[in-house]
């Protein structure tokens, strides 16, 4: 595999339209058409298409696969991978720092984690916009690494904006949570 890898996203549009079709090259067809040559495609609806260039014809197989990455090399870009960007995906995946590695959590343990934080959240009736952070980290440092649950509070809370001493859940990062979790409990479908 080449060292550089490039995800490409396609509009909605794009991807519900069975019309459009991903199509490997060898590097010689490639060239081909990079001088400003074209390929053309040929054959009747109950055929094979088979594809042309001005002096050989190829014939076309179709590939299921199974991994949503395209890689390639040669891309146009800026040359600058921006550090913000990195780290705005990483928190966008919630990715964990851990012993100077990031790595994704098992959802099972994410899920304990949450679990373990509502559950005190419910026993000592704290309101969801005044949380003392401090007295989790109390409780449950026994139990998770403190890297751990410090960033688990970080993608799940935030600094409440009238006292620094407490945060507020986001909501809507809770309900993506757990409507994730009910999903995978229920149809047993793994989301990324």
């Amino acid at each position: 595999l080449e060292p550089l890898v490039q995800h490409i996203y396609l509009s909605d549009s794009l991807t519900a339209n069975e019309e459009y079709k991903l199509l490997e090259l060898d590097e010689d067809s490639l060239d081909y058409l990079l001088e400003g040559n074209s390929l053309i495609i040929r054959g009747c609806e109950n055929d094979n298409a088979i594809c042309c260039t001005k002096n050989s014809t190829f014939s076309f197989k179709v590939a299921e696969i199974s991994n949503p990455l395209l890689i390639t090399s040669n891309l146009s870009h800026s040359g600058k991978t921006s550090e913000e960007e990195v780290y705005n995906y990483l928190n966008f995946i919630q990715a964990f720092q851990i012993d100077g590695y990031w790595r994704l959590l098992d959802f099972k343990y994410s899920n304990q984690i949450m679990d373990n934080i509502v559950k005190m959240i419910e026993e000592k009736c704290w309101m969801f916009d005044k949380i003392p952070v401090k007295d989790i980290y109390q409780e449950l440092d026994s139990i998770y690494d403190i890297s751990i649950l410090n960033q688990f509070v970080m993608y799940f809370f935030s600094r409440n904006e009238d006292d620094s001493n407490y945060f507020s859940i986001r909501k809507e990062k809770i309900v993506h949570f757990y409507a994730d979790s009910i999903l995978r409990a229920t149809i047993k479908v793994r989301f990324f």
